[in-house]
């Protein structure tokens, strides 16, 4: 896939194999926090973006096997078909969501992460959302 998708702005990956799994890391070669990792396992996998937010595939989907679509996913990451929606409260993050961009360029949810933190509890401080649209300069 990276052959295909050729990440000119893609550190490398760092693949190690673990308790029976397979983790794969990708950074970014400027965005220090534009880090894809993947866990996988013989069950499913976990791909993340960044240090919070992150997708669970772990079954088959339209008929296609897990693997590829997280294969898929890692891709559209790469070509920057994705964003990522952080809220904040103070400098404390609240939530993380990913979101798919569709060539119409709608935006389909694929899930949120929310964190505990004592930020929570912070009601008084304001809350602020940044979106980032990431890419790593795919041209495939």
């Amino acid at each position: 896939m990276l052959d295909a998708v050729r990440p000119r702005d893609c550190g490398g990956a760092v693949v190690w194999f673990d308790k029976g799994g397979l983790d794969v890391e990708l950074r970014h070669v400027t965005e220090a926090d534009w880090m894809i990792s993947a866990i996988v396992d013989s069950d499913g996998a976990m791909v993340g973006l960044g240090s919070v937010a992150h997708e669970h595939i772990e079954a088959d989907e339209d008929g296609r096997p897990w693997p590829s679509v997280a294969v898929d996913f890692i891709a559209e990451i790469l070509r920057g078909e994705t964003e990522v929606r952080t809220t904040y409260r103070g400098g404390a993050v609240l939530r993380a969501t990913l979101l798919l961009i569709a060539p119409d360029g709608s935006r389909q949810e694929l899930c949120t992460t929310g964190l505990i933190r004592p930020a929570l509890l912070m009601f008084w401080k304001p809350t602020r959302t940044e979106v980032k649209r990431v890419s790593f300069g795919a041209e495939g």
